[in-house]
């Protein structure tokens, strides 16, 4: 098993970090990138 998430620092994503962090399951973070995908607000 991988483990895709954003790597935020808290809520969700987190939580799913430290469950895979406490059962070894390898992880693979994809930070977006608000400058290039952002809403025009």
């Amino acid at each position: 098993m991988i483990l895709l998430h954003g790597g935020a620092p808290k809520g969700a994503e987190r939580i799913a970090a430290c469950w895979a962090e406490a059962r070894n399951v390898t992880q693979i973070t994809f930070k977006p990138n608000w400058r290039k995908h952002a809403k025009d607000v």
